[in-house]
């Protein structure tokens, strides 16, 4: 079963094995042409490639769903890795970190660095070797040790691996479909050995910025040592440390990383170089919603001089100017690097029930279960509705976790609410202490002033005349109209039940006019209607986002973390008139009502 099979995304299932029947029927080098015209053909520029011979090169998102599908298969087959090793055609440095000849492998390292000046993290010659890529996907010793070794017996591949980082080996690289030793070595098809592997890389990634940076020794026991300064090399999986080559010692030395406060100068990239793969927010532009937009960078054009940007929450691809994109400063875990589908391990390891890999990602590592690929297909999202996903052992896993999450923030968001009721009311507007003084707005209720003047400028200026009316709905509810809901609510089908049937605009039969029952929201997007229907299903209905009352319920669904913003459970009524109305603010969890 495949991913696509959940969410009714259309892929050509017989396509992988056409694909691997026309490359069998080919020698390496018409492999290599194949692969490379299919690379090209879903938007790879191979230039990159000769220009990063040793980097990560085009890391853009594959946009469309098609390319996407024939990108995933050349994966799924291997490639031309198979006839690579067939013809023997690996250098002898990546068969033998394959195959676990750590002594040839150290050998090799130690001749390759004899002679070199230090620090050995600025040398082209030892990083020719560490990083070199082969292969059509373009995998570096590290990448083939978890994609290939697992067909060789195991041996010590564990300890090559470990030597190879100590030389400073990136333990962040990625192939070109955007695959890093987590994808290859903590997938459906992990072994013991390429988990950990990949559990020292991820170790080695949380500091891997500093490799071959200026830095300085601080908060060390021996303070003659602070000061002290250094370059950055390899990391030591055993110490948890990064060597530092001291100038003035004439030595390495071994430190934590938190002892490393690094000096080289920040310098903004130039623009126009590539920055495919890299994280970035949307700023400065005309259009005021676009604005905080955070996606992902594709190549840039210089005849428009503009980068591709693809934005996840809109699922398209953007043009935007250099100035007007800021880099993302937060660096994920290795564990929660996207691919160049916007995918992680996990989404695989949940399609094969891996237990053991889902374990060593989740509890070892703390994996985040709401990445979403360019679907918007999260971990979670997979396990929503009570489908198949849901029973199984790995989507059991995920459920405890959100359940756990969720738990958690309404437990800050409670210390927050009773935080701010100890510490008095604050005028809105010019933040002056009013203890238990003070008035409130009108309407709202919640919001406090000084006096009349600072009331007015807050409504005016301050933005309360916008905001007031949001929280007027979270307290005394918002009306939804007749008119603007659906006559039948396939668009918003029952993710449980997968049925259609004539929507019933009305309260359950034995409850009262104006009398609040419960109901559970769902819904996809902003762009679509919503689903409302209570536990008997006679009121039953779907609401348009053309509807009064639409975003302040859809705005409140998206708060509600346990189901990632796809649905929620919060109070209806129905007065004599037939009107309906819904009270966002008593919305909550399935536990916190009788259904």
């Amino acid at each position: 079963m495949d991913i696509r099979d959940l969410h009714n995304i259309p892929y050509d299932r017989h396509a992988e094995y056409k694909l691997e029947n026309k490359l069998e029927s080919l020698d390496l080098n018409g492999q290599r042409s194949e692969i490379r015209s299919l690379l090209i053909s879903v938007g790879t520029d191979l230039n990159l490639a000769a220009d990063e011979p040793y980097g990560n090169a085009d890391q853009s998102i594959i946009v469309d769903s098609k390319d996407r599908d024939r990108a995933r298969e050349l994966f799924a087959i291997g490639a031309d890795i198979p006839a690579t090793g067939n013809a023997s055609a690996f250098s002898s440095f990546a068969m033998n970190c394959m195959q676990g000849n750590f002594a040839l492998v150290r050998s090799c390292l130690e001749q390759i660095c004899d002679g070199l000046p230090q620090p050995l993290s600025k040398q082209e010659r030892l990083r020719n070797v560490l990083e070199s890529r082969e292969t059509s996907l373009r995998l570096s010793p590290l990448l083939l040790m978890v994609s290939a070794a697992k067909h060789f017996p195991e041996a010590e591949q564990s300890k090559a691996a470990k030597l190879l980082l100590r030389y400073g080996a990136s333990p962040d690289a990625k192939d070109v479909l955007g695959k890093t030793v987590v994808h290859y070595g903590a997938g459906a098809m992990a072994t013991r050995m390429t988990m950990e592997i990949a559990g020292m890389c991820i170790k080695a990634a949380e500091s891997s910025d500093m490799y071959g940076k200026s830095a300085k020794l601080e908060a060390l026991q021996n303070a003659a040592m602070n000061g002290k300064i250094g370059v950055v090399g390899g990391f030591d999986v055993d110490s948890g440390r990064r060597g530092i080559y001291i100038p003035e010692l004439k030595k390495e030395l071994w430190v934590k990383p938190n002892n490393l406060r690094i000096t080289t100068k920040a310098v903004e990239p130039d623009p126009t170089s590539n920055l495919s793969g890299r994280e970035a927010v949307l700023e400065g532009l005309k259009d005021d919603k676009m604005n905080g937009k955070e996606g992902i960078l594709g190549k840039y054009d210089p005849k428009q001089q503009r980068r591709s940007m693809y934005i996840p929450e809109l699922k398209k691809q953007v043009l935007a100017k250099p100035v007007n994109i800021r880099l993302s400063k937060n660096k994920p875990k290795l564990t929660d690097v996207k691919d160049r589908f916007g995918g992680v391990s996990l989404h695989e390891v949940m399609m094969g029930n891996r237990v053991d890999v889902a374990e060593f990602l989740l509890e070892t590592h703390g994996t985040s279960i709401h990445t979403k690929d360019v679907d918007g297909i999260s971990p979670m999202t997979m396990t929503m509705g009570g489908g198949m996903m849901l029973s199984t052992q790995v989507g059991k896993m995920i459920s405890i976790i959100a359940r756990a999450e969720a738990a958690a923030g309404r437990k800050e968001a409670k210390k927050t609410k009773s935080n701010e009721k100890d510490s008095g009311n604050h005028c809105a507007s010019c933040h002056k202490p009013l203890g238990t003084g003070g008035m409130s707005c009108s309407k709202c209720t919640i919001t406090y002033y000084c006096g009349r003047d600072c009331q007015l400028k807050h409504w005016k200026e301050g933005g309360h005349k916008q905001e007031c009316k949001k929280i007027a709905a979270q307290k005394f509810g918002v009306k939804l109209s007749a008119n603007h809901c659906e006559t039948q609510i396939s668009s918003v089908v029952s993710f449980n039940t997968r049925q259609t049937s004539k929507d019933s605009f009305r309260k359950p039969r034995g409850v009262l006019f104006d009398e609040k029952f419960v109901v559970k929201v769902q819904c996809n997007s902003k762009l679509s209607p919503m689903m409302i229907y209570d536990e008997s299903r006679q009121c039953q209905f779907g609401y348009k986002p053309t509807g009064p009352g639409f975003s302040e319920v859809f705005e409140t669904v998206q708060n509600e973390p346990t189901w990632e913003g796809r649905k929620t459970f919060m109070k209806a009524s129905f007065n004599k008139a037939g009107e309906c109305t819904m009270y966002p603010a008593t919305a909550g969890v399935k536990n916190k009502y009788s259904w």
